[in-house]
């Protein structure tokens, strides 16, 4: 019911209060494994998966300056909504987000501080969305992917401007923004509820001229996948 790819194979494992793998040969660095638990077994009451169970599991590394970038940022939701952040990882490398220090350092109340507190795995290439309000985000947005959302308060954002900086447990800048309401499009009059896109990954986080609103037929945002405004040069 149970395996790994990549080469590893597992010899035993143990449910109820362990709840533990044991693996033949060491997880190596550097290398994203995936696991599956096959649909053919149920739990206590006889409930079955509807599908096969799969995770990824990695080693994770200590994120550098440029590895994970601000991707999108609504700072000024529209009346009942919530504040997103996006981070993309740019790199080939996986990081544990858990730990990792979410601030706002334009702001001197204890609210401009928030520590990460969900434990998840930051694998090449996702669009990790973080917000208070995950239900809102889900049913705001276009093919949000769930999987990537995640349920994080955020530093207090100002509506007309305001910063957002990402720090790793132990200290290292990951990225910083300060944001503006300028940066929006200029035929948008209000813009409750429209997210600020990243243009393009490889530019300045802090450049003006990288930043710009989220389409309309994107619902005005794309959290957890592509920005709509995305440019490839």
């Amino acid at each position: 019911l149970f395996s790994v790819d990549n080469g590893l194979v597992i010899d035993d494992i143990t449910f109820f209060s362990d709840r533990q793998i044991f693996l033949s040969t060491d997880v190596q660095d550097g290398i994203i494994y995936t696991l599956t638990m096959l649909s053919d077994f149920s739990d206590c009451g006889g409930n079955f998966p509807a599908n096969d169970l799969v995770l990824q599991l990695s080693i994770p590394g200590e994120p550098a300056l440029g590895d994970v970038a601000i991707n999108e940022v609504l700072f000024n939701p529209a009346t009942g909504g919530a504040d997103f952040l996006e981070l993309v990882n740019c790199s080939d490398k996986v990081f544990q987000i858990r730990g990792w220090i979410l601030s706002n350092d334009q702001s001197t109340t204890s609210s401009g501080v928030r520590t990460v507190g969900v434990s998840h795995l930051f694998l090449p290439g996702e669009y990790l969305t973080l917000t208070p309000d995950p239900e809102y985000i889900d049913a705001t947005f276009l093919d949000v992917n769930p999987a990537w959302l995640i349920d994080q308060p955020l530093p207090t954002m100002g509506d007309d401007e305001g910063n957002i900086t990402v720090t790793s447990a132990i200290g290292v800048l990951i990225d910083s923004v300060d944001y503006n309401e300028d940066y929006h499009s200029s035929l948008l009059s209000p813009n409750d509820g429209v997210s600020l896109e990243r243009l393009r990954k490889q530019a300045a986080t802090q450049d003006a001229g990288n930043w710009y609103s989220a389409a309309s037929s994107e619902n005005l945002g794309t959290p957890t996948r592509p920005n709509s405004q995305l440019r490839d040069a």
